[in-house]
């Protein structure tokens, strides 16, 4: 959403609801100035489907629009497909010249996502009694994979009926999801990856993909982040991510893991209205409450056949151990730091790191005597003891993974693993004096 730097106001005008936010337009007017407001719009960086890369996209195949059966009309001459009713968003909305996607389609009501062959997650509140299992329908390929394609031209292989409400959980403060299983197996799109334990972390990155509004899905990634997460058994977080009527059901990924953390189910206002009578987007700068999501967590249970985040089914590992390049055990250190070993390791494969962590084995008396420097084939140093302040003897210990915000590691992520890797561990002390022996230097590294 776009940039409003006085929430007071919108609190005043305003009253939160599970799917957005009902503003007092009459309200906001009287406070309003048109001029001014231009000067405060932020970046909307909501993406098309044929604006990403190869990953997004495949996600994006695997989230669906939810649709009255009745807006699906047949075309006469035409057996294949379907017509999806919808109005442009300029015309739905009233919108100001000069809105993005005014002149999209807009249609639907909500969205949801695939989480096995024939189970669709939306957020509870989209499956309400006037919506009734016999009534809806679940849409895919509603989208802009091409930027001419015609997206309310709706294949039939692609609409799907729901043939029973698995769970339904809507509460205003707690849980909202909805769990649907489908007329038959969706044969040619992948479930989604989605965390089943433990729990997302504020500063955690976040990409939404969903269908705002109503419009053709729209990917949003790269500058969201969880805000509040609370604790690890509580139902929900809220994030600083743009949410629109609609959009309730929408999946919440990790950015780097692009698994599932969250169903959204709520947030603010979708427009305002300007003094010239017309809409405009409502967006938040600073102090904003963020957009609600349903913890993933919440519904595992409920979803047969699951895939657990952090195995090989959602990612593969490249594990490989460090060899000695310069070994130079001394007696008396010929500089102010006494080189205990370096070794390098190297990765021929072009991949994107999702992860990364460092296996150490080492027998000493002392860690906290040791300083131990992870150079990337960036030339980025990362140091591994400053961090974890290792104390005590003898330690085995995996160094970052699972997404540790506080690892250094963490810098790693979205570069790319091709290159020689190299560790460097190094005292002030000689060898005898700590008794150093390096059991096992190994760098783990997760991709797609």
């Amino acid at each position: 959403m776009l940039l409003l730097k006085n929430l007071s106001l919108v609190k005043s005008c305003a009253v939160l609801l599970p799917i957005f936010l009902v503003v007092n337009s009459s309200c906001l007017r009287r406070s309003f100035n048109h001029s001014r407001t231009k000067g405060i719009y932020g970046i909307d960086d909501r993406k098309e489907v044929h604006e990403v890369n190869s990953d997004w996209k495949a996600l994006a195949r695997s989230t669906g629009l939810l649709v009255h059966r009745t807006d699906l009309k047949e075309i006469e001459g035409d057996p294949e497909h379907f017509q999806l009713s919808s109005k442009s968003l300029a015309e739905k909305h009233n919108l100001c010249e000069n809105v993005k996607f005014r002149d999209q389609p807009s249609a639907g009501f909500c969205t949801g996502f695939l989480t096995t062959s024939d189970t669709f997650v939306t957020a509870g509140h989209c499956l309400q009694e006037e919506k009734s299992c016999d009534k809806i329908a679940i849409v895919f390929d509603y989208d802009y994979a091409n930027a001419d394609k015609r997206p309310t031209r709706i294949s039939k292989k692609n609409v799907y009926s729901c043939k029973e409400i698995v769970a339904k959980s809507f509460f205003s403060t707690r849980e909202d999801f909805g769990v649907v299983k489908l007329d038959r197996v969706v044969p040619d799109r992948k479930a989604l990856a989605f965390r089943t334990q433990g729990a997302i972390k504020a500063g955690d990155p976040l990409t939404i993909m969903g269908f705002p509004t109503g419009l053709p899905l729209k990917i949003a990634k790269g500058r969201f982040a969880a805000v509040q997460v609370g604790s690890e058994n509580s139902p929900r977080f809220s994030a600083n991510i743009d949410h629109f009527e609609i959009n309730s059901g929408a999946p919440v990924f990790h950015s780097n893991s692009r698994i599932v953390e969250g169903i959204l189910v709520g947030g603010w206002a979708d427009f305002v209205t300007t003094d010239k009578n017309c809409k405009i987007y409502f967006t938040c700068e600073e102090d904003c409450p963020g957009a609600q999501s349903t913890k993933i967590t919440a519904i595992s249970r409920y979803i047969p056949g699951y895939s657990p985040p952090y195995t090989k089914s959602a990612f593969r590992e490249i594990s490989t151990a460090f060899k000695a390049s310069v070994p130079r055990f001394s007696k008396a250190p010929p500089q102010p730091l006494n080189m205990l070993f370096e070794g390098t390791v190297s990765i021929s494969e072009n991949v994107e790191i999702l992860d990364a962590g460092l296996l150490l084995d080492i027998q000493t008396v002392d860690a906290s005597f040791l300083e131990i420097d992870l150079i990337a084939p960036t030339k980025t140093a990362l140091s591994i003891v400053e961090t974890f302040q290792l104390r005590g003897s003898n330690f085995k210990n995996t160094f970052g993974l699972e997404g540790l915000p506080s690892s250094p590691l963490q810098q790693l992520v979205q570069k790319n693993a091709r290159g020689d890797w190299r560790i460097v561990i190094r005292s002030n002390k000689t060898t005898e004096e700590l008794k150093f022996a390096l059991q096992k230097a190994e760098l783990i590294l997760r991709a797609f």
